[in-house]
């Protein structure tokens, strides 16, 4: 059984808990502070591999003349986002539910499929909708806010877009205020770090030429992404998907792949 089963039925003994700004974010931070050594355990691990994307890739394929390098971008990238969502995901919603899930190297790796398989299929779903215009793109956004979750802990229909869309509904106008407080996070943190990198760089130039300086600050950039903005994407949308999952009033039965 997953965790948003067929409680979606009119059940007067399933319930949903209420979605508002202050709960979802207050919830994230809680469980930022609490849980924060994992958070930035999983982000640092994949600031490698994000600096590998962002820099290495364009400059083996540049400097090198190894375009056939190109293909391996869409996989790699994937991995790391799979990676971050299967290395945070699990934690917060056993931080919520109080139960702790074992995670091995064959779920951890099925998580990471899922999760970056969802998220490919968000991002394409959102920028096709976003295409000429950016209201579509918006709403589609909303309508599937927890499609990487519901792709990562549920199975078989419950899994698909279909479901995640049921999910979201009746609290998509909180869920978009939801959104504009994650968008404004998110740029705030990537503005912060820009700022940052601005300060740095004529220091950084100055000690390790032009060259080191980028790849300095190409790592600075990275490290703000994998530490900061994505661990709170992360967090914030499992805190949504988990109160937008039903709950038995009479038994606690949902369980991480239960």
């Amino acid at each position: 059984m997953s965790i948003a089963h067929d409680a979606l039925r009119d059940d007067p003994a399933f319930v949903r808990r209420k979605i508002s700004v202050d709960h979802v974010f207050g919830t994230t931070f809680r469980i930022w502070a609490r849980r924060r050594r994992r958070v930035l355990l999983v982000g640092a691990l994949l600031v490698g591999p994000s600096v590998l994307l962002d820099y290495g890739l364009p400059y083996l394929m540049e400097v090198g003349g190894l375009g056939a390098l190109f293909g391996l971008g869409v996989p790699l990238r994937i991995a790391v986002v799979g990676a971050l969502w299967a290395g945070i995901a699990p934690m917060v919603l056993d931080e919520l539910r109080g139960t702790t899930t074992p995670l091995g190297p064959a779920r951890f790796l099925a998580l990471l499929l899922r999760a970056g398989l969802g998220s490919l299929l968000f991002g394409l779903l959102v920028g096709m909708g976003a295409l000429g215009l950016m209201l579509p793109g918006i709403v589609i956004a909303i309508l599937l806010y927890v499609l990487v979750p519901c792709a990562m802990f549920n199975r078989g229909r419950e899994a698909g877009i279909n479901h995640a869309a049921k999910l979201t509904k009746g609290f998509r106008w909180r869920l978009a205020l939801v959104g504009l407080v994650v968008v404004v996070a998110y740029f705030a943190a990537q503005g912060a770090g820009q700022a940052l990198m601005g300060l740095l760089a004529p220091a950084l130039v100055e000690a390790l030429g032009e060259g080191g300086a980028r790849f300095a600050l190409e790592v600075l950039d990275c490290g703000v992404r994998c530490l900061v903005v994505s661990p709170l994407v992360i967090i914030s949308t499992t805190v949504v998907f988990h109160a937008l999952s039903p709950q038995d009033r009479r038994a606690e039965i949902d369980r991480v792949f239960g």
